[in-house]
């Protein structure tokens, strides 16, 4: 079996005087060609440039992005956790001998419900 090397031997990398403007064999290996999504309009659009200049946006996006993940976790995490609590105190009620309302009659405000 015959193995290749697919590195590139780049002519001008690191040649920021004169930016060849590619990442191919004649280019550079930090000239990236990324694709940036308005979330808005859902507009796709082709960013070319120098790696070290677009890596602090890429950064920032990541940390967005997973930020909301986060926040999701920790919402799905709080609304379980109550939840819970509302079962606890239900059925600490019926254990005094209480009526409990259902905590699902509480949260579609149907009669009978707080």
């Amino acid at each position: 079996m015959e193995i290749k090397d697919l590195r590139q031997n780049y002519a001008n990398a690191f040649n920021c005087k004169n930016c060849p403007g590619n990442n191919g064999p004649e280019g550079c290996p930090l000239w990236w060609e990324t694709i940036q999504t308005n979330v808005q309009t859902g507009e796709e659009r082709l960013v070319k440039g120098c790696g070290l200049q677009q890596l602090p946006i890429w950064l920032i996006e990541v940390l967005k992005a997973s930020n909301h993940a986060a926040a999701s976790i920790q919402q799905s995490r709080n609304d379980i956790i109550s939840g819970l609590n509302q079962a606890i105190a239900a059925a600490v009620k019926v254990k005094a001998g209480e009526k409990a309302i259902p905590a699902w009659k509480r949260l579609l405000k149907l009669p009978g419900g707080e």
